[in-house]
């Protein structure tokens, strides 16, 4: 009485459902059109730095960029191509980034973009510098101009 004489063992393929879980992560954290991250990740991840810099264990550099010439490239060319340019500016400030900072497409309407840079040190400057001597044609096409400050 009460001994054990055998057991069931299932098993079940997992891979599907946990490929499923990061494609649902990665849609909740970055912008569809752009593969940037979204608005929602970028304040999150914004917060932990403001959080870091309170407690004098991190430092930071903001950007935000307000890219509203895509009203021209849409009545121009059309909407399609106003997102590809969406799309072009993004790439563009994540190759003039490193690989640690964040690009991010903060909101936008049909006809306008918006985008914000965070840097997790003082050293952002270089990039600007890059951007307005027209580091990407693209961005000096479109005539953004970014400002920053520390």
């Amino acid at each position: 009485g009460g001994r054990i004489t055998g057991a069931v063992l299932v098993f079940r393929d997992v891979t599907e459902m946990r490929a499923l879980t990061r494609e649902i992560a990665y849609h909740a954290t970055h912008d569809l059109m752009t593969g940037l991250v979204n608005r929602r990740e970028f304040e999150r991840q914004l917060q932990q730095v403001l959080d870091g810099v309170r407690q004098g264990q991190s430092s930071g550099a903001l950007c935000y960029l307000d890219l509203d010439l895509f009203k021209a490239v849409n009545d121009t060319y059309g909407h399609e191509a106003g997102n590809r340019a969406v799309k072009l500016v993004g790439e563009a400030l994540v190759r003039l980034t490193r690989s640690t900072d964040v690009v991010a497409r903060y909101g936008g309407a049909h006809l306008r973009a918006e985008a914000a840079v965070l840097r997790y040190a003082w050293d952002f400057e270089p990039v600007m510098d890059r951007m307005a001597s027209g580091g990407t044609d693209l961005i000096t096409l479109l005539g953004i101009y970014a400002g920053y400050s520390y």
